[in-house]
């Protein structure tokens, strides 16, 4: 039990540590942004993936939370308030970026940002499915399969 808390807690931190760093990623000015990502289609690949990993992060995070404000975390529920703290953290992104000289709030770079977020979220649930999340079946659980055939 105490093993699932300190997961929990672990990608908690990841996942506000990402939101930070991408608060403060917006706050460079456009020249600094430049130097790194020199083509336009970067900009769009780089805002995907950062997104894709904060939903990804938060996914994992409400997967272990189990509750959230009496609200159970199953399939839907973990859906929606990722999509939501995603789309919170893109909005204060852009927001931020109207304190930088030459950067300015932009609809296509909010709109990247809800195409990573959507899908982090689909590759979490395509990735529950696989073994690497489920339960590892017990010797009883196994043992009547076997019987069986």
């Amino acid at each position: 039990m105490r093993a699932l808390k300190t997961q929990k807690k672990k990608f908690f931190l990841a996942a506000n540590l990402w939101a930070a760093l991408l608060i403060f990623l917006a706050l460079l000015p456009e020249q600094a942004a430049l130097i790194v990502l020199r083509r336009p289609v970067f900009f769009i690949v780089a805002h995907v993936t950062a997104y894709f990993i904060l939903a990804f992060l938060l996914c994992i995070y409400f997967r272990f939370r189990k509750v959230f404000f009496s609200l159970r975390m199953q399939g839907a529920g973990i859906a929606c308030l990722v999509l939501f703290f995603s789309m919170l953290c893109g909005g204060v992104t852009e927001a931020v970026q109207v304190l930088t000289p030459d950067r300015g709030p932009d609809w296509f770079d909010l709109g990247c940002d809800l195409l990573g977020a959507l899908s982090g979220i689909l590759f979490f649930f395509l990735f529950l499915r696989t073994r690497l999340f489920r339960k590892t079946p017990t010797l009883k659980q196994t043992l009547p399969s076997l019987s069986k055939s």
